[in-house]
């Protein structure tokens, strides 16, 4: 109810420019000694080298919208390494109710090149309870477009937003401090960010995963992934679209398409969804073409993929369609997985691979294909080793099957 009543409020607003500030009245306005439900911004392209601190609740803040959400452009200042906009959770405030559309927040990367640790994400949140991304644009980040922190964040949502060419991340989220070797023991230790929605938006050009976070409550609904883990040198690594990490639990991922996940320029391949969480449904998705395979999982468990809709299937990836593991001792064991109704189909290696036989060697428990379409893959249908016990195979077809 408060996206739908901020919306109508925005149109509202917008019908009467006049009401427009210039840039140092609009900081002012989102600041805490700001006033006023509505804080909008003249349209215009503005150097940033100071943060833009939120700093009250229950506000709508606006660019001017005259053909897209680039008329009212926040740029970061050449050499400034801060957020380009942010809440006020260091100085001990908690908000709710804040939602930002129409604007545009520009990392400006070409301006700014020190190497990715340098700069903060350009929007960075840690503690709002119900906060909206509503046609806004992160473009060019020198590090991350969006970061969403664990210090009280919950109920996010992204609506008709665009998140292109960040150095790693378009939107990232994780627990506060360095989780960088987080296991999933710790899961329950660490506080992260609940109930976050991503709807009709679409991610380019990332230089690691569009998304990459540990999430409690995560919808990914109707979105465009093209061409992101384009270019993995910081990190080195071979990897996903998406990287839902080991904490991340209860996640729906539906009617996305995860296309074109191009080989980055030091070889490393990029598969459509990397899944290493738990509770995960994954229905009516298309995901073709990238250098990699279609969905991979590794030290994940109940994870349910189907394709209802005969449009939609994993195809034409250079790997196999959907990728089963288990290579790290600090992954849960992968088990009960769920292939059901899917559609495999024309991939160069297998329809559904799995391979857990390495060290640590962990066998794949739990797993379920009935009723799928494994057809026209250039090695096969399956190719299966050390799989473990409770494995059904039923159904499934591998001929005469296939994308309609």
């Amino acid at each position: 109810m408060r996206i739908s009543m901020a919306v109508g409020l925005a149109g509202l607003w917008l019908a009467h420019p006049l009401f427009a500030l210039p840039y140092q009245q609009f900081v002012q306005c989102v600041s805490s000694k700001g006033s006023g439900p509505v804080c909008q911004l003249d349209a215009g392209v503005y150097t940033v080298s100071a943060t833009i601190v939120v700093g009250r609740s229950n506000i709508t803040i606006l660019g001017t919208l005259k053909t897209s959400a680039r008329d009212t452009t926040l740029r970061r200042a050449p050499g400034f390494l801060g957020a380009l906009a942010g809440d006020a959770y260091f100085a001990g405030t908690m908000l709710n109710g804040v939602t930002i559309q129409n604007l545009t927040f520009d990392g400006n990367r070409a301006q700014n090149k020190l190497d990715y640790t340098e700069y903060a994400p350009d929007v960075s949140i840690f503690a709002i309870k119900d906060i909206a991304f509503i046609n806004c644009q992160f473009l060019n980040s020198p590090n991350t477009g969006l970061a969403l922190y664990g210090g009280g964040t919950t109920g996010v949502a992204v609506n008709r937003s665009v998140f292109s060419n960040p150095v790693i991340y378009g939107l990232w989220s994780d627990a506060l401090g360095d989780n960088s070797g987080i296991t999933w023991q710790e899961c329950a230790t660490k506080k992260f960010v609940h109930n976050i929605l991503v709807s009709n938006s679409v991610f380019t050009n990332a230089g690691e995963p569009a998304i990459l976070g540990n999430i409690i409550g995560l919808e990914l609904v109707n979105n465009v992934f093209s061409n992101n883990h384009s270019d993995s040198i910081p990190f080195n690594d071979d990897g996903g679209q998406i990287d839902l990490d080991v904490c991340t639990n209860n996640v729906v991922i539906w009617r996305n398409t995860f296309q074109n996940g191009a080989a980055s320029p030091n070889g490393k391949v990029v598969d459509g969804l990397e899944l290493h969480g738990t509770n995960m449904t994954i229905v009516d998705n298309t995901v073709k073409g990238n250098s990699g395979g279609g969905i991979e999982m590794d030290g994940a468990q109940h994870i349910y993929i189907a394709n209802i809709d005969p449009k939609t299937g994993s195809f034409s990836n250079h790997n196999s369609g959907i990728k089963i593991a288990h290579s790290s001792p600090t992954f849960r064991q992968t088990a009960w997985i769920t292939i059901e109704s899917a559609i495999a189909s024309n991939n160069e290696q297998w329809a559904v691979w799995s391979d857990s036989s390495g060290t640590p060697k962990q066998p794949v428990d739990h797993l379920t294909i009935r009723n799928s379409c494994l057809a026209g893959n250039n090695m096969g249908p399956t190719f299966f080793k050390n799989l473990g016990t409770d494995v059904t195979l039923e159904n499934n077809k591998t001929a005469g099957c296939g994308l309609k």
